[in-house]
C-alpha cells in the first residue's frame, strides 16, 4: 500500500492530534464509508492506538486505516484544502480518476469537481 500525504495535510493531521491532547503513539483513523456523489465518502478520529485490525501508516503523522477500507487507500493521496470558504481533509484515490468532488469522493465520471 501507497499512500502520499501533503505537506498540508500532515500539518493539519499533527494540529488535530495536538488539539485532542494526543501523545506521539497518536494517529488520525480514516475510514471511508458510504455516501458522497460517487457512492464513497471519508471520515476521521483522533485516537491513541490503532484498533488490531488497523494497517498503520507512518509518514511524519499515524494514519490508522480499517482493513475494510484499504482498497481504497491503494495510491491514494491525502490533502488538506483550506480557503476563506472551505476546510476539509481529502482522499483522492488512485484507483479512480483525478476528480474529486466536494464530499472527499471520487465520482467516475465526474469531469468538473
Amino acid at each position: 500500500m501507497k499512500i502520499s500525504i501533503t505537506p498540508k495535510a500532515k500539518q493539519f493531521i499533527s494540529r488535530m492530534i495536538r488539539m485532542c491532547g494526543g501523545t506521539k503513539s497518536s494517529g488520525m483513523r480514516l475510514i471511508v464509508g458510504e455516501g458522497g456523489c460517487s457512492g464513497f465518502a471519508t471520515d476521521f478520529s483522533i485516537v491513541e492506538e490503532p484498533l488490531q485490525s488497523d494497517t498503520t501508516w507512518e509518514d511524519g503523522v499515524r494514519l490508522f486505516i480499517p482493513k475494510e477500507c484499504l482498497p481504497f487507500f491503494e495510491e491514494a493521496i491525502v490533502h488538506f484544502i483550506e480557503t476563506p470558504t472551505e476546510t476539509r481533509l481529502i482522499v483522492l484515490s488512485g484507483r479512480k480518476n483525478n476528480n474529486s468532488c466536494g464530499c472527499s469522493s471520487l465520482p467516475p465520471d465526474h469531469s468538473n469537481g
